[in-house]
C-alpha cells in the first residue's frame, strides 16, 4: 500500500494500481473495523467509544469509492 501511495504521489500510478491500493484500503478497513468492534463487544457500537463510528465511516468511505470485489474485479480486467 505504501508503494502504491507513493506512486499515486508521484503521479506514476496507473489506473490497476490504484484499484489495487483501493482493494486493499477497503479490505483491511473492514476487517480492522469488524476486529475492534469484536474487540470491543457490545460497547464497540455505543456512543461512548468512537469504534462503531469509525467502521461505519470506513464502510461509507466503501460505498463512495467502490466495494472491494469492484476493484479487484477492475485488477482482473486491467492489462498487465
Amino acid at each position: 500500500m505504501l508503494y502504491t501511495t507513493a506512486l499515486a504521489e508521484a503521479g506514476r500510478a496507473g489506473p490497476r494500481d490504484i484499484a489495487i491500493l483501493k482493494a486493499q484500503a477497503g479490505r483491511l478497513g473492514r476487517s480492522l473495523g469488524e476486529a475492534a468492534i469484536q474487540t470491543h463487544g457490545g460497547v464497540g457500537m455505543t456512543d461512548e467509544l468512537p469504534v462503531g463510528h469509525l467502521h461505519k465511516r470506513i464502510l461509507g468511505v466503501e460505498a463512495m469509492f467502490g466495494a472491494t470485489d469492484h476493484h479487484l474485479r477492475t485488477v482482473g480486467a486491467a492489462p498487465a
